[in-house]
């Protein structure tokens, strides 16, 4: 409260009433806490604040939404006294949890069987001071993973919890309640600052992909290619705009009833013992094959384990 934090000095009192209002509110994204966070100051102590105060600070001038998650757990690791500390961003769509790494990827998992998972469904914070007697989560770990105890504190957004903070192995005594407010204090200010530069990040690949469509837009236009530069260009741009290892460009030839396409990789034409360069699928064969009869779209999560996946082909 506003009155236990007097003796604070006056800077860092007002970054104080700062860090509460942006607590309580943040663009309506974020739901009040379980724990009003105008009370988190009475059991806050001084130093503890002007950690998470410079944290806060810190994240201002960090553009790198991996490096920005990676200051924050070192500091939950710091504040509450754990071992390890993670923070997961929730897919509700596709039911599942991913972390930020390296390079703007993605490590995605279940959420079903998962700490996190739970505190996803019940929207809870959760205190495990002794896991592996916990019938209830025991068996979401193996015994070289399995930590002692765990603190799981769900970061709710308007709608739906958004992340999840999770801590393990306390260095001394127990989690506490305290530990779970300063978890939900790093965690909800990672959440503001993970969705600002995710729509700047949004706003630059949108622009990105505008130069692409416009360059090959250009090329397309170019009477001097031939159509095997063409569909060279298109795969290229195809691979750079959706940021995938391979894409390829099936042409049909009605006649023989078949798509026929050129294979710019040349570990894969080998593959097939290719000669020509060409890869030829018949229609209703395979995933390519099944798009050129139906006019299906397909996006498959799992390719191997589809019925429609033909090893032949594919």
């Amino acid at each position: 409260s506003e009155g236990d934090m007097t003796s604070l000095s006056p800077k860092v009192y007002s970054e104080a009433l700062l860090v509460k209002r942006r607590s309580m509110c943040v663009s309506g994204r974020f739901r009040q806490a379980e724990v009003d966070p105008g009370s988190c100051f009475e059991s806050i102590r001084k130093p503890t604040l002007q950690k998470i105060i410079a944290l806060f600070n810190s994240l201002n001038d960090e553009a790198d939404l991996f490096h920005s998650q990676q200051i924050a757990l070192s500091c939950v690791c710091d504040l509450v006294g754990c071992e390890r500390s993670e923070l997961y961003l929730v897919d509700h769509a596709n039911k599942r949890l991913y972390m930020q790494t390296e390079n703007n990827s993605e490590m995605r998992i279940p959420m079903a069987g998962t700490l996190a998972g739970f505190a996803v469904e019940t929207e809870k914070t959760h205190y495990i001071n002794d896991v592996k007697n916990d019938a209830r989560f025991r068996d979401m770990f193996s015994k070289a993973t399995m930590p002692r105890d765990v603190l799981v504190v769900p970061i709710l957004g308007k709608d739906c919890v958004v992340s999840v903070v999770v801590a393990s192995n306390k260095q001394k005594g127990f989690f506490c309640k305290q530990d779970g407010i300063i978890m939900e204090l790093i965690g909800k200010q990672v959440g503001i600052h993970a969705t600002t530069i995710q729509m700047y990040n949004k706003l630059a690949d949108e622009a990105f992909k505008t130069s692409i469509f416009l360059e090959l837009s250009r090329d397309i236009t170019d009477v001097q290619l031939d159509m095997d530069q063409m569909m060279c260009r298109i795969m290229s741009k195809a691979r750079l705009v959706l940021k995938v290892e391979r894409a390829t460009i099936f042409l049909t030839d009605h006649e023989k009833n078949e798509l026929w396409s050129i294979l710019i990789d040349s570990e894969t034409a080998e593959t097939l013992n290719d000669v020509g360069n060409i890869i030829r699928v018949p229609v209703g064969v395979g995933l390519a094959g099944h798009t050129a009869e139906t006019g299906e779209i397909l996006n498959i999560s799992d390719v191997q384990s589809s019925h429609l996946f033909n090893g032949a082909f594919d």
